[in-house]
């Protein structure tokens, strides 16, 4: 994707609005003839190339049955002034913060290079089902109801290392001693 006429919280937008217009059933297509927009608008708006009005979000959003609680998230999104955050918890996620990996992922769709260091586990990006799910297990610092949202949002993720372009992964390490980590005690 084209990043020099976008940001970061745009992108953000763009895929929220994506996300719930797929999980409402519509193509783009027919999402832009009902909203009387462009097929080029919608593209724009949906991949964060475009601004649009609070308006013009939660008209998408609402025809597409999103929830009350993620149109106020899309309205905190489309009148944010860009402060040129990087990476910011998702309040979707309630406490835990951990379901928002949205502003993550986007920021992994159109890097070059990741590079991560995690001294007792491998990184998210590398992480089978299995090996995230003992993780989060382990952890205890989610609830048990929401662990298979979590896995499927860690290996949705991956998807960014298996397009015709993606980033080149670097891991500066990763540590552990039978289960205890070694980082933060002493």
């Amino acid at each position: 994707m084209d990043t020099r006429d976008t940001n970061a919280r745009r992108r953000e937008l763009g895929t929220e609005l994506r996300r719930i217009r797929e999980r409402g059933g519509f193509s783009a297509k027919d999402l832009a003839d009902l909203l009387a927009w462009s097929a080029s608008r919608m593209s724009r708006v949906e991949s964060g190339r475009r601004g649009t009005t609070v308006i013009d979000v939660v008209t998408h959003a609402a025809t597409c049955g999103a929830l009350p609680e993620e149109r106020a998230r899309l309205v905190e999104l489309a009148t944010a002034t860009d402060d040129g955050y990087w990476l910011r918890p998702n309040s979707a996620a309630g406490s835990h913060g951990l379901l928002g990996l949205t502003s993550l992922a986007n920021q992994e769709s159109v890097a070059t290079a990741i590079t991560s260091f995690h001294l007792a586990a491998l990184p998210g990006l590398l992480q089978i089902e299995g090996y995230a799910r003992g993780l989060f297990e382990w952890a205890g610092a989610v609830p048990r109801d929401l662990i298979d949202e979590l896995v499927a949002r860690r290996l949705d993720r991956q998807k960014v290392l298996h397009g015709h372009w993606h980033p080149e992964p670097r891991s500066t390490g990763a540590r552990t001693r039978c289960g205890t980590s070694s980082a933060g005690h002493g």
